[in-house]
Order: C-alpha cells, then structure tokens, then sequence
C-alpha cells in the first residue's frame, strides 16, 4: 500500500509521536507513529464534506484510547500526502484534538531534495520512501 513508503519519511530515529494521513478520493489513512514504530493504522472512506468530522473522531480516538496522553507520548510531527485535504486544516483539527501546533512536514522537512518545482512531494512520497528502505 502507498502508506508504507509513505510512512518511511517519519522513522528518522525520532522520539514521540507521528501521525501520516494519506488522503485519496473517497477518505484517507491514518498511521500513528510512535518512535518508529507504527502503532495505529486507520482507513476511513468518508465523502469529502464528513473528512474533516471523521478526522478529529479519528484523532480523539488516538487521544483516548492509544495512550496518546501518556508521558512517553507526544504528537510532534505531521505529514498529509494527497491532495484532498488543506493542509493547515488538517493542523487546525489536530491543534483542536491535542492542544499543540504542528506545521505539517513537506520534502524539505523529511530531508529529501526535489530538484524541480514539476515535481510534488505527494506525488513521490511513496515511491521515494520506499526507495529510502534501501539505504
């Protein structure tokens, strides 16, 4: 699936939390990091108004009940691969459901240079962190 070269560009020997969102036509994915580990993976098929509702459901869940309150635990990086979401949206909702800012990452963030502005880190995420797996 896209969401596992995706996934790669949030196992940089980082402590705390991550959280992937793969937006595609009819929902998105969901995989909460912890270090770098996957600790959650959430699918969603939703219709484009209900994203953003079904998001912070998806995000309180996280919260509550995957020990995302816990000590050990802290949701420091963001990265939304798609097109079908708003970025900072996204950031908003996660800002509503855990009290902190995150600045969702983007190919500069993950440390990966993209010598043309023809090319979109969406549109290369995966492929390019699975191709990450060989080094």
């Amino acid at each position: 699936p896209r969401h596992a070269g995706e996934v790669q560009w949030l196992r940089n020997g980082n402590q705390g939390d991550g959280l992937l969102l793969t937006v595609h036509e009819v929902g998105f994915t969901a995989v909460f990091m912890r270090g770098n580990r996957p600790l959650t993976l959430r699918s969603v098929f939703c219709e484009g108004a209900e994203c953003d509702d079904e998001l912070h459901r998806v995000l309180l869940f996280y919260r509550d009940r995957a020990g995302a309150g816990q000590p050990e635990s802290s949701l420091g990086r963001l990265l939304v691969v798609g097109e079908h979401f708003d970025k900072k949206r996204v950031a908003e909702i996660a800002h509503d459901a855990f009290g902190v800012k995150l600045k969702p990452m983007d190919a500069a963030d993950v440390g990966l240079t993209i010598p043309s502005s023809e090319l979109n880190f969406d549109a290369i995420a995966a492929p390019a962190g699975l191709a990450r797996l060989a080094w």
